[in-house]
């Protein structure tokens, strides 16, 4: 009998309940209050119906985050029944997917599903998960499951139909010279879709053979991400042309590659575009938030880089960074090798040392006398800029070359985006920049290298604009050597070059006497707001008209240049301002960039 009392209660409560509403409705009309201030899009009863929605679905999210089921392999997708064991209304219409609520799209209204967008709700996924084989029994039944190398035949025979693939533990590809990984896409077949690594590392890729397009992916125009690699081998011994050799991807054709690591790895080449993270980066291909340990060497002619070989088409490359030691023979960077075509590369930095032995480059007269010429054109963030744009990036690292056109940041520039009307701005470089070639012209086999050597770029021209930048590095070499720039512009193809609101504190040794402090030499072109500590003698070393740069350069002293009117003179010409004073000895007390 008590139960029953109370089952009628229950029920009575419904009763009244409803009763109420229903009261409360008729009360508002006879009030005036319309039905569609009551039941339309912000009426009040849809506003209760909206704040009942988000509460459910919010305390489920919060039971998912209380179980941390994203770091379980098992509990990351399923049911909210067979996950967080507990029965909801939501149960057959919400699942959960690499750990996060997803809905089904046919099982809620239009009004619902901008209510889950509002919560970051997304709509479920058509997805495969790649795991090591032992793995895939507690996953017995499902078919959108496999290993790397299955999900890797899935994409280069053309038939990975998912939208997007998870990788969903740490994978040993336990791969060797007998066993050789077989990219994901290739010259001919490109992967298209999305590959979440969920920073889950990837080890025992190793790769011997003369082709090209080689990675751990071969071709991409999707998107990848999150993905760490330890323990990798490539060697792509093309022989002459392309290797297109990258640690994550060979040629990256639009897609996007973000947030992946390589550690412990070495890559080895003998053709262009190579790189730790991407050989090829074109087309409007995106480079973000990457690191790069790997050692590489590359005989090859050109490109070649710590993140990326060649940067072509408005590729872009941002916040990343390289501490790999890097060899090359010419377009040698510690982020890029080769940057073009309207390509950007921004907030990056370099830790690691690059060495090249530079290319033949034909004969030149140098001193009076016909020479053969090296070129190296090596720098620790990109070895050849050409209408590429560098912003807020650094260097640390040695570059050394026994060619011409070596520098801190860029090993030569080449004219600018017409967009930014500049090529290197708010740069750095605190890595000595070493030529070791020679520069001998006597006899009948004269040879030139070690020359055009600057703390931020080896050479300047085509109208290319170096622009708010400092150095702290030494330079070391044998001809034209400037603490900015080792040289500027060409009289014989009649173009010019810019430098302007740079200093130097860096020493500039050579045995000649065409080193400055700022400029080794000037063919053609303007210096604007520069300055120098007054170690070295000269702004300019030598070249045509120096006279009238004279109040365009400055010697300082240590005093002068760490002082608060040295900073104001810095950002005299600027409406916002870019450098400040360095209270944290970041810099040895000289002036720094606001971003550092």
């Amino acid at each position: 009998m008590k139960n029953l009392g109370k089952q009628k209660n229950k029920k009575n409560g419904g009763i009244t309940l409803i009763a109420l509403v229903i009261t409360i409705i008729v009360l508002l009309i006879l009030a005036g209050v319309t039905i569609a201030t009551l039941t339309g899009d912000n009426g009040i009863l849809t506003r209760a119906i909206e704040a009942k929605f988000k509460t459910e679905i919010s305390n489920l999210k919060e039971q998912i985050e209380i179980k941390e089921v994203s770091n379980s392999k098992e509990n990351a997708f399923g049911t909210i029944n067979g996950i967080l064991g507990m029965e909801s209304e939501y149960n057959d219409k919400l699942v959960i997917e690499n750990g996060n609520l997803v809905y089904d799209t046919e099982k809620f209204s239009d009004q619902e599903k901008k209510w889950l967008e509002d919560l970051d709700i997304l709509p479920k996924g058509n997805y495969y998960l790649i795991m090591m084989e032992n793995t895939k029994t507690k996953f017995s039944g499902q078919t959108n499951i496999g290993t790397m190398q299955e999900f890797s035949e899935l994409v280069n025979s053309g038939n990975f139909s998912y939208d997007i693939a998870y990788i969903i533990e740490d994978i040993n590809l336990e791969c060797d010279e007998s066993n050789q990984w077989v990219t994901i896409g290739n010259e001919n077949t490109a992967f298209s879709a999305v590959i979440e690594g969920n920073d889950y590392t990837i080890s025992g890729l190793y790769i011997d053979n003369t082709n090209s397009y080689q990675g751990l992916f071969g071709n991409n125009t999707g998107t990848i991400k999150n993905i760490k690699m330890n323990d990798l081998y490539i060697k792509s011994d093309v022989g002459t042309g392309r290797s297109t050799t990258g640690g994550i991807v060979g040629y990256n054709n639009g897609g996007t590659i973000e947030n992946c690591q390589i550690a412990n790895s070495t890559i080895i080449a003998s053709g262009n575009n190579v790189g730790g993270i991407v050989g090829w980066n074109e087309n409007g291909g995106t480079v973000r938030k990457c690191t790069s340990s790997a050692k590489i060497t590359n005989t090859g002619t050109y490109s070649t880089g710590g993140i990326v070989g060649w940067n072509n088409n408005n590729g872009q490359v941002y916040d990343c960074s390289n501490s790999g030691d890097i060899t090359g023979s010419a377009n040698v960077g510690g982020i890029v090798g080769t940057s073009q075509a309207n390509s950007i590369i921004e907030n990056t930095y370099n830790t690691g040392n690059i060495f090249t032995n530079g290319i033949d480059a034909g004969i030149e007269e140098i001193l009076g006398v016909d020479c053969q010429i090296l070129e190296s054109r090596a720098g620790g963030i990109c070895g050849l800029s050409q209408q590429s744009y560098i912003n807020k990036s650094y260097n640390l690292g040695q570059i050394e070359g026994k060619g011409i056109d070596i520098g801190g940041i860029c090993g030569r520039v080449i004219s600018f985006i017409q967009e930014k009307n500049v090529s290197i701005e708010n740069c750095y470089n605190s890595g000595k920049v070493i030529g070791t070639g020679n520069l001998i012209v006597s006899g009948s086999n004269n040879i030139f290298g070690g020359s055009a050597l600057g703390g931020i770029s080896g050479r300047v021209i085509e109208e290319a604009m170096v622009k708010t930048c400092y150095n702290t590095g030494d330079i070391d070499g044998v001809y034209t050597i400037g603490g900015i720039a080792g040289e500027m512009g060409s009289i014989k193809d009649n173009n010019s070059g810019n430098i302007e609101n740079c200093y130097n504190i860096g020493d500039t040794r050579t045995k000649s006497t065409t080193k400055g402090g700022i400029l080794g030499r000037i063919n053609l072109g303007n210096i604007k707001s520069c300055y120098y500590l007054n170690i070295t003698e000269n702004g300019i070393g030598t070249g045509t008209d120096i006279d009238k740069f004279e109040s365009e350069l400055q010697a300082k002293t240590e005093s002068e240049m760490k002082s608060s009117d040295f900073i104001n003179l810095l950002n005299a010409d600027y409406s916002e301002d870019l450098w400040k004073r360095d209270t944290s000895n970041v810099n040895k007390g000289y002036p720094i960039f606001i971003w550092q």
